[in-house]
């Protein structure tokens, strides 16, 4: 992948604070210092354009990509085959025909593929106004407090985001009578950042005024179309959890389509994917607007969902891991439907790198060849990578869910888990006939 690249633009995040106008910390929300359970740090913060740039460089070293600027979707049209995509080429000045067997619209909050599906946005009762302002650090060395700060001011409510130690974002809500055009300019954002720094100390890179939505799409795909992202989901970024559901939805696409296009799979396959992915997003959506009334001071006497009271000081934020919603797998458990942990190996390699794009079964008793006999047309169809030699970290998660074997999708999501080589049968079994029908 990419991560030695974006591993030089990030900066690991560290914990974020709701602070009162008087400077009493309410909720403190702790980032842990160490690699995570899916073998990353739990928070990134980066600048988006640096992103972007590693990954079009990447895609550009694909024979099978092409990329196309300057480039707008101005028809679709589908059939039982394939969708025929219209596109309007400015560099070549005419329009252009691609065929393709899905199209995945990942174009936005106006997204032209939704209004092609049709359906509504389902508000869910937010939508404020807000200036977001880039800083350009003069001095890193002294860019050197790596909390977010959220100021639940009646005044004012303010965010303090630190994006590196050459960047630091702040957000401003804009109150009634505020002039989206005139709060942008230098001198009146100067005048909101005098608390904390002035001109002597950063570079003003952009202000810009957004209004922050939440909302769900009420159909995320039509045939042969389908939504990801802002097209389907709208998140306020008191969370910073906008971009990762997009990436979830992205990750559970990915592996369905694969097996559709490439292993004959009949597409209601992709009839879980909204089922599945809008009850996790929601569950990310509600907590950023409790988040956002807090930060509001809309509600003083708000217990954030998964947050818990400290016997003295501020509440505090536990990491949210919910489940998907019903689809491919079973949800009998409470640790099926979640997202596995990943470990790294002897090698180095984390597990992503040595399974790929595949199912796999993490076994701690090995099968006997009359046991993999009965399966052994179900393993390569779905195309199981079977492990039975992992770290420690895996063996320990199945002794707390006293089983013997979990077998794992390709969005490394658990589908379930078994107690005995025959429940191994039929996991493997089941998982087939959910996918092959």
């Amino acid at each position: 992948g990419v991560s030695k690249e974006v591993n030089n633009i990030v900066a690991v995040g560290e914990n974020a604070h709701f602070v009162k106008a008087d400077g009493e910390i309410l909720v403190t929300w702790d980032r842990p210092k160490k690699i995570g359970s899916n073998g990353w740090f739990i928070n990134y913060r980066f600048h988006q354009p640096d992103l972007e740039n590693i990954l079009r460089q990447r895609l550009d070293t694909y024979t099978n990509v092409s990329i196309k600027l300057e480039s707008t979707v101005v028809n679709l049209e589908q059939d039982e085959n394939s969708v025929e995509v219209e596109v309007k080429d400015a560099t070549l000045g005419k329009n252009i025909i691609f065929k393709s067997q899905y199209v995945v619209g990942c174009d936005g909050a106006k997204s032209f593929v939704r209004s092609k599906i049709g359906g509504n946005y389902i508000d869910l009762g937010f939508h404020e106004p807000w200036l977001v302002v880039d800083l350009l650090i003069k001095k890193p060395e002294s860019n050197k407090v790596k909390d977010s700060f959220h100021y639940c001011d009646p005044e004012r409510s303010s965010t303090q985001v630190y994006l590196g130690e050459k960047r630091k974002r702040w957000e401003f809500r804009l109150n009634p009578g505020d002039d989206p055009h005139k709060i942008v300019e230098p001198k009146n954002v100067w005048s909101l950042l005098s608390r904390w720094i002035g001109p002597s100390e950063a570079e003003l890179e952009r202000a810009v005024v957004y209004t922050f939505h939440a909302s769900i799409a009420s159909q995320w795909r039509k045939k042969r179309l389908l939504i990801a992202g802002d097209a389907a989901h709208l998140t306020p970024p008191f969370m910073g959890q906008g971009m990762c559901a997009g990436i979830r939805d992205a990750c559970n696409l990915s592996w369905k389509l694969n097996e559709i296009i490439n292993k004959n799979v009949g597409d209601t396959l992709l009839n879980s994917y909204q089922t599945e992915r809008e009850a996790h997003v929601r569950k990310f959506i509600e907590l950023t607007i409790d988040m956002g009334k807090l930060i509001n001071r809309t509600r003083t006497d708000l217990l954030l969902g998964p947050a818990k009271n400290s016997i003295k000081g501020p509440q505090r934020i536990s990491n949210l891991l919910p489940v998907l919603g019903n689809g491919i797998g079973k949800r009998e458990k409470d640790w099926e439907g979640r997202i596995f942990p990943q470990a790294q190996l002897e090698s180095g390699l984390l597990m992503d790198d040595t399974i790929g794009l595949r199912w796999a079964l993490f076994s701690k008793i090995r099968l006997s060849q009359n046991n993999i006999k009965r399966i052994e047309q179900d393993f390569k169809r779905l195309d199981v990578r079977i492990l039975s030699d992992f770290p420690e970290e895996i063996y320990d998660w199945m002794r707390k869910k006293s089983c013997v074997a979990v077998l794992v999708r390709p969005d490394r999501y658990v589908y379930g888990t078994a107690k005995t080589k025959k429940e191994i049968v039929f996991l493997v079994s089941d998982a087939m006939k959910e996918i092959y029908g």
